[in-house]
């Protein structure tokens, strides 16, 4: 797309949560709904849900404070970010967190009950909007698949000096090299 303006991408969680993700939503929720706007992070004025599609099912997603109004504006420069998951955070509903009152983590058989998806809407400077969607094995699963195949990169000397999210090192093309993970374009 042409002067992309405007990306708002939502996340659908399968799985359970490990203890490391709920303790760390509980600080990231502290920080309230952030977006980007104009290139700045700033508080969102008015947060509301939003509905997006994951295939053959919609789902409504809540406004989350996550790490993509960072990564995804290094790697694309889109000057308009927000993000939603499927899920409230599940920190805010547990009170006194610590990792004693927590359960390990979600098992195999937990992670493997569904699959994880993100799904980008990108509005650019003409109006024009795409969309598409990735569907994924859990994000516990996902994060080592994900770790292999950018591994398997830079071992064929495809690498990019300096910090870099995986996007802004391969762009979509990484999604291809995970296994039991596709990308699908909803305007085909």
């Amino acid at each position: 797309m042409a002067e992309p303006q405007y990306l708002k991408v939502g996340f659908r969680h399968y799985g359970g949560f490990s203890k490391g993700s709920v303790l760390s939503s509980k600080n990231i929720a502290d920080l309230g709904i952030l977006i980007r706007r104009n290139g700045e992070i700033i508080d969102h004025p008015d947060p509301q849900s939003k509905l997006f599609s994951f295939g053959k099912e919609e789902v409504e997603c809540m406004p989350t404070p996550l790490g993509g109004i960072i990564l995804s504006y290094k790697s694309t420069g889109i000057p308009n970010i927000e993000e939603f998951f499927f899920l409230k955070l599940p920190a805010n509903e547990l009170p006194d967190l610590t990792a004693e009152n927590l359960p390990d983590g979600p098992t195999k058989e937990e992670r493997s009950a569904g699959r994880n998806g993100i799904s980008a809407e990108l509005t650019g400077k003409d109006g024009k909007v795409v969309k598409a969607y990735v569907d994924a094995p859990s994000g516990y699963d996902l994060t080592p698949l994900s770790v292999v195949a950018v591994v398997n990169r830079i071992l064929n000397d495809d690498f990019k000096v300096g910090y870099q999210s995986a996007g802004s090192a391969y762009g979509e093309d990484i999604i291809y090299d995970i296994p039991d993970t596709y990308l699908i374009d909803n305007n085909a």
